[in-house]
């Protein structure tokens, strides 16, 4: 299970809060270059840099900080005076309500916390120019993109940012720096011809046919590593492996076989598999194109389109009536299907269709005409059959999210029961036979596992009179059952044997994370000393049964944390230019903040409440195996509970 660790967030925040209040509080002490530059930048490129700046002793803190008056003209100077550079990003919008507190949610949201990243927490870090015009409601905002090699990740910024804009904006789009000029996003066209009109009007910029990216060209690029490809060169990048060709053996074939107890003839041809996307080395999907007929008492259906796709890990086909069909009433068609046990062909569902039952059929068998075999692919797991009977991949469907349960239960799934008999329980609102089958799952549910899910399900179904006759007594038996289950498991998860574990892998972990508290002290002069992490509450969580695993999580907190640093002494600079203009600077405003930052860290820390997880194992005999993913590696032992 993932650790969910929250100080080291905390320190990465504090630390990046403090080391912006030293620069900034520095005076002419310190070179007003970009936070991330001199990550990236050789010795000669730092120092023509430096070069530069000194000679300027009037520039702002932020060398390329743009004050506008005007959306225009802040765009346009952006345009101009940045378009150089590969590392910046323009928010241009249409405020829906109040301009001014749209322009504050979307640079909060802008500077957003990337996951990935170990030295800079954020994808933006700075935002030198932002405006808004509260007549009009259009504001635009420029940031400044932490440009490592690996970074920015557009796709994943832009699903956080996209947020606050479908919530704010009535319109909004992006425009990234790159060679010379700035580039919209692949669909942003249409939302920035919208905005021309509207926040652009009688200015230049209102006639701008901005470049973009190239839809279909690119999938969403990384900024700092974008470049035009040639499809040619994109597919020479793929690797095809066995799994690769039994998927384009398929083009061309006709499955045939049988289902609905042998009573229905299946006529399926393979017209078309292609990749979905060349570029993508770890793409799973390949895109299905099929026709197919089905025959039933001398009565043949027309020809009935379907696209999909068949996964390159597991080998699994889904297919559905395509939009553009000539046969309507064949549009909720689905055949899902997958390498069968015996490597004879293919198994699985069909459903939609008046030739077949009403509630579709779960005995599809089929065999290539031309031989081919699915040998490449991986046999069906319990695992891979619970992925795919998630309802959302088939909303409209009466059989396939049953049917895939059923198949993670055959080949045990400790998970299907419990869930056959929810689906079940929720057919019950509509049709009340359907809660004596869900009665019947939970059971089995019990019997095999022990569920307490199901323990607690099948206590409500005897207290209401679903699917059984009205029981109080053991509708009582079976919650009770259910609330021993987790007290048993919040027991284990308390014990002395756990809570000794827990405190020394955590210990540990701290003591790993000093060459992190190192670098912080040579960057910044703060030394952090947290004290001793404790632990205040350990509880369960997950608990399926007392044979499954489940989590133990972890409450505490560090004593007395003392983050310090040494004060440094009063300086003052005084230093003349060519043309014997003087200028004085002090560190008075360094060494206040020196005072502070302390003060404001240590009180963060101790009010900060931070979790970890567990994963416990049960082995038998009071026997466990705990296992702790920490943020270097992963740590587990067997235990004994007492």
């Amino acid at each position: 299970m993932q650790d969910i660790s929250r100080y080291s967030i905390l320190e990465s925040l504090l630390f990046f809060w403090v080391t912006a209040l030293l620069v900034i509080s520095g005076g002419g002490c310190s070179v007003p270059l970009y936070k991330d530059s001199n990550r990236q930048l050789t010795g000669e490129q730092k120092a023509e840099m430096l070069r530069a700046w000194t000679a300027r002793p009037n520039q702002p803190s932020r060398p390329n900080e743009i004050l506008a008056s005007s959306v225009p003209e802040l765009t346009e100077r952006a345009m101009k005076d940045l378009g150089s550079r590969n590392d910046i990003v323009l928010v241009v919008f249409l405020a829906r309500n109040d301009v001014t507190t749209t322009i504050h949610k979307i640079r909060d949201t802008m500077q957003s916390l990337d996951p990935k990243s170990s030295l800079n927490p954020y994808w933006v870090t700075d935002v030198p120019g932002f405006v808004g015009a509260p007549q009009t409601k259009c504001g635009a905002v420029v940031g400044h993109w932490y440009s490592d090699e690996k970074y920015p990740y557009r796709v994943s910024w832009e699903r956080i940012v996209d947020t606050v804009l479908e919530r704010e904006a009535t319109y909004g789009t992006y425009l990234y720096s790159l060679n010379g000029k700035f580039l919209l996003t692949e669909d942003g066209q249409s939302e920035m011809e919208a905005l021309q009109d509207v926040c652009f009007p009688g200015h230049p910029l209102a006639s701008t046919r901005f470049d973009s990216f190239g839809a279909g060209k690119q999938s969403r690029p990384a900024l700092s590593r974008w470049k035009p490809t040639s499809a040619s060169d994109e597919f020479a990048t793929v690797q095809t492996t066995t799994k690769d060709v039994a998927a384009k053996t398929l083009m061309g074939d006709t499955l045939v076989g049988q289902a609905c107890g042998n009573t229905v003839n299946l006529d399926l041809r393979i017209t078309d598999v292609f990749l979905h996307n060349h570029a993508e080395q770890n793409d799973p999907m390949y895109l299905m194109k099929g026709v197919l007929k089905v025959s039933r008492n001398a009565r043949t259906s027309p020809e009935i389109a379907l696209v999909g796709a068949i996964s390159r890990v597991n080998g699994v086909v889904n297919l559905a009536a395509s939009s553009e069909g000539p046969n309507p009433r064949y549009r909720n068609t689905i055949i899902s299907l997958f390498r069968d046990d015996a490597d004879s062909g293919l198994e699985g569902m069909i459903e939609g269709m008046e030739e077949i039952e009403a509630a579709g059929c779960d005995d599809v068998r089929l065999t290539s005409k031309n031989g081919t075999k699915l040998t490449a692919f991986p046999k069906i797991t319990a695992q891979v059959a619970l992925f795919f009977s998630n309802p959302q991949m088939a909303p409209r469907s009466k059989l396939y999210s049953v049917y895939w349960l059923k198949v993670a239960e055959a080949h045990g799934s400790i998970d299907a029961p419990y869930y056959l008999g929810s689906r079940y329980e929720q057919r019950g609102a509509t049709d009340p036979n359907a809660y004596a089958q869900a009665v019947q799952y939970y059971l089995a549910a019990t019997t095999a596992y022990e569920d307490a899910r199901a323990q607690a399900a099948l206590g409500r179904m005897y207290e209401k009179g679903q699917g059984t006759k009205r029981d109080p007594e053991k509708a009582k038996q079976w919650s009770s059952a259910a609330k021993t289950t987790r007290q048993r498991a919040a027991r284990v998860c308390a014990s002395a044997q756990v809570r000794e574990v827990v405190q020394r892998l955590l210990t540990q972990t701290y003591l790993q994370n000093k060459a992190g508290a190192e670098t912080m002290n040579d960057l910044t002069g703060i030394r952090p000393d947290r004290g001793e992490f404790t632990i205040s509450k350990v509880t369960a969580e997950d608990v399926v049964s007392l044979t499954y695993a489940f989590i133990c999580r972890a409450k505490g907190g560090f004593d007395n944390p003392n983050f310090h640093i040494e004060m440094p002494e009063k300086k003052v600079t005084v230093w003349r230019d060519r043309y014997g203009y003087e200028t004085t600077t002090d560190n008075s405003m360094e060494q206040l903040s020196s005072q502070a930052a302390p003060a404001l860290m240590n009180e963060a820390a101790r009010n900060v409440v931070n979790y970890h997880t567990f994963n416990l194992k049960p082995l038998g005999d009071n026997r466990f195996k705990i296992t702790y993913r920490g943020p270097r590696d992963i740590q587990s032992e067997e235990i004994q509970v007492n």
